[in-house]
């Protein structure tokens, strides 16, 4: 875990370039994951702009994804043998099912997809298909427990996975574990990796659904369905523009980890 880029704990370097070399470039841009860095003025997070994305968009990402993108040995080995573990020659349907901090009022977000309609649309994907098993990528435990209560055996989903149990985006926050934020990255690319494995797709607008329609499309197939469910973009309400609103959710989130450390 020495390397300072984090692509590279995922993904092969595409031209053998390291940080250093990528300074010498002109248009860089250095991601210190914080507003106070211009993160948010270059990336769409809160703008109107934001879950934007047509079928040439999916075609020309899967495109680059196909030429430019190749997983590290050792995350490709292991997401290789899970997928053969866990769906094997089951036909599965993919969920994506987006929780978790998808429920506070951000401004230019989708309205967050109710745990029902979820389980709703997944049925009717699975008879469409005729799916004999679901693979569940949620980073929600509610919606978890939900659908492990409605499909049981039927269900398949990575259990050693951060999830939220409010509003707390799962990826917030220290969390005792080796190896957390690595953790953290290989998860959502596990997630990625075997959600364009499957058949079928039932998901709602994120960027992880996305992900895996290219990297679906980039391997030259494609899914049987792809139910996405659409709801209204929120007007208003929270902007993520504003540095103030994110201490504002941060002040949330902070509060349901101080909660949880008092439960355990």
């Amino acid at each position: 875990m020495q390397n300072v880029n984090i692509f590279e704990h995922y993904f092969v370097q595409p031209y053998g370039l390291d940080v250093e070399d990528v300074k010498q470039s002109k248009y860089v841009i250095l991601d210190k994951n914080s507003i106070d860095y211009g993160y948010y003025d270059v990336f769409a997070p809160g703008r109107d702009d934001d879950y934007m994305i047509t079928d040439e968009d999916f075609y020309k990402l899967a495109q680059m994804q196909k030429k430019y993108i190749r997983l590290e040995a050792k995350i490709k080995e292991e997401i290789d043998r899970d997928i053969s573990q866990m769906i094997g020659t089951d036909k599965v349907l993919a969920v994506h099912a987006r929780g978790a901090d998808a429920q506070v009022h951000y401004k230019n977000h989708p309205i967050p997809i109710g745990i029902d309609r979820y389980i709703e649309e997944t049925a009717k994907s699975m008879a469409l298909i005729n799916a004999n098993k679901i693979f569940l990528a949620t980073d929600d435990n509610n919606i978890l427990k939900a659908f492990i209560d409605k499909y049981q055996e039927s269900l398949i989903y990575y259990k050693d996975v951060e999830r939220s149990d409010g509003m707390r985006m799962s990826c917030y926050g220290e969390v005792e574990r080796e190896k957390h934020h690595y953790r953290l990255g290989k998860e959502i690319v596990k997630d990625v990796y075997t959600l364009a494995a499957c058949e079928g797709l039932v998901c709602s607008s994120s960027y992880v659904s996305y992900m895996a329609r290219i990297v679906k499309m980039a391997s030259g197939k494609t899914y049987q369905t792809v139910n996405n469910i659409t709801s209204t973009i929120r007007t208003t309400g929270m902007n993520l523009t504003d540095p103030f609103t994110i201490k504002r959710v941060e002040a949330i989130w902070n509060q349901e980890l101080e909660v949880a450390k008092k439960e355990r």
